[in-house]
Parts: C-alpha cells; sequence; structure tokens
C-alpha cells in the first residue's frame, strides 16, 4: 500500500459544497464529558499549546466526579447538556465561534502540529468539509495493531470514522450537512456520512493518541463483536429509514455494564 500525505474522498453526486470556502485560521475544540476527571486533564494538556487553537469547549453530561473543576482549571468553557454524545457535542458546537470545530473525546490526546495540519490543508484545498485524523493506541498488542489498521482502512477508503478519530469540519458548513447529528450515539459515522454526500473530505496521518481504557476493561472480543454489530444495525437501519430513537437504544446497549 502506497502512503499517502493525505486522502480526499470525493462522492458520486453533484457538490453541494462550493469552491470558495474562506481560509480558516482558528479551531475550535469540543469534548463530551461523563465522569472523566482521570483523563481530561491530559486531553486538555494536549491541546493547549497547539497553534490555531482558539477555544475548548466541554459538553458535560452530569458528571458527578472533578470533571468540570479540572475543565475551569484549564481555561476550558463548560456547558452543560443532555446526556448522550451526540446531544453532548451539539450542544458545545453552538457555542464554538472558531473557523474549524475539531471533536476530541476525553480518553483521546492531539499530537504536537496536529492544528497547523488541519488548517494547512483545508486552506489548500477549499472543497474540503472536513475529515479525521490517523489514531493510534497508546499500548501496542497484536490485537491492537489490528483495530489500528481496521480503523486506517475504513477511515481512509471508506470515509467513515470514528469519534476517536479526532472529526473536524468547517463550521461554516454546518448548514449543508443539516447540522451535527443530535443524536445519543452513533453520531461520529452519521457525520461522516452527512459529510461524504454534501462534498469531500480527508483523512490526515497520524494526529491522535488513544487510551486502551476500553479493551481492557471490557476484553476484546466482547468489545469488537459489540462495536461492529451497533455499526452494522445502524447502517442497515439507517438505509431502510428506520427510526432510530435517536441513537438512544444504541448508546443502552454500548453503555450497558460499562
Amino acid at each position: 500500500m502506497i502512503p499517502l500525505p493525505y486522502f480526499y474522498q470525493k462522492v458520486k453526486v453533484k457538490l453541494m459544497h462550493p469552491d470558495n470556502s474562506k481560509q480558516v485560521r482558528n479551531i475550535s475544540v469540543v469534548i463530551p464529558t461523563l465522569n472523566e476527571s482521570i483523563n481530561i486533564r491530559s486531553a486538555l494538556d494536549s491541546i493547549k499549546q497547539e497553534t490555531g487553537l482558539l477555544e475548548m469547549v466541554v459538553t458535560d453530561g452530569g458528571s458527578s466526579d472533578e470533571t468540570i473543576k479540572i475543565a475551569e482549571h484549564h481555561g476550558a468553557i463548560i456547558v452543560d447538556a443532555e446526556l448522550g454524545r451526540g446531544n453532548q457535542i451539539a450542544a458545545g458546537i453552538r457555542q464554538c465561534k472558531g473557523d474549524v470545530i475539531m471533536i476530541l473525546h476525553a480518553d483521546c490526546r492531539v499530537q504536537p502540529g496536529t492544528f497547523q495540519r488541519i488548517l494547512t490543508h483545508l486552506n489548500r484545498r477549499k472543497d474540503i468539509i472536513g475529515g479525521a485524523l490517523g489514531m493510534q493506541y497508546q499500548k501496542k498488542s497484536v490485537k491492537i495493531l489490528y483495530i489500528e489498521l481496521l480503523n486506517y482502512i475504513r477511515a481512509r477508503w471508506l470515509g467513515i470514522a470514528f469519534g476517536d478519530q479526532g472529526q473536524f469540519f468547517r463550521r461554516e458548513d454546518l448548514p449543508l450537512i443539516g447540522g451535527f447529528p443530535e443524536q445519543m450515539l452513533m453520531e461520529d459515522i452519521e457525520l461522516s456520512l452527512r459529510m461524504k454526500k454534501a462534498g469531500s473530505v480527508c483523512y490526515l496521518p497520524k494526529g491522535i493518541i488513544v487510551s486502551n481504557r476500553r479493551w481492557l476493561k471490557h476484553g476484546f472480543s466482547s468489545n469488537f463483536f459489540t462495536v461492529i454489530w451497533l455499526c452494522v444495525i445502524y447502517l442497515y437501519k439507517r438505509k431502510k429509514g428506520i427510526d432510530m430513537n435517536d441513537g438512544r437504544t444504541f448508546y443502552e446497549k454500548y453503555y450497558k455494564n460499562r
């Protein structure tokens, strides 16, 4: 496989996205949280010194630990939101003023120089709505390397990213994609599909370091098959136009006993 500095995917329908998007200068980061006091400090520290950072927005779904206190101490804007990842992210986005919005999970870290790479590529190709970053897990094993490979293939070749791959998009293009998906879960897949339908998306290698916590806590096989099954069901129901109750069922199944 020939490595590329970045990857652009253009859908086979007439593009709605204009080629005259304005220059992007800064990034707003939205971090959804729920009892993330162990992780939130490192997540915020990883982006505070990034060139192009405008603001950090922590959207909390009702934490009972020190998450909010830590985030405030690190200079983040706090938004109280309805529980559910998509709901929380959408609430945070409404507070954002940056040219670009990036979604960062609390157990993820941004590698140095990532923001500048995002801004540079969006300014080079103004037809691009947004995209995602390459990710790596903190600790390596054969199974973890396999997951990294699958994530790479899905994001690079299918244009569908998960939330821990640092999804980003131009704020001015929110109307083109119908706004951010306000649903409790599967908002990352829905966002990817909406961006692909509206225009071009890009994949930038590297950029995100992800904690192994879910794989260690819930076991590899259990976590792997749960994620795959939920994704397949979501894509099937979406294609058939079946009501999914704003992702509540997926949220409850994914976070059951977690």
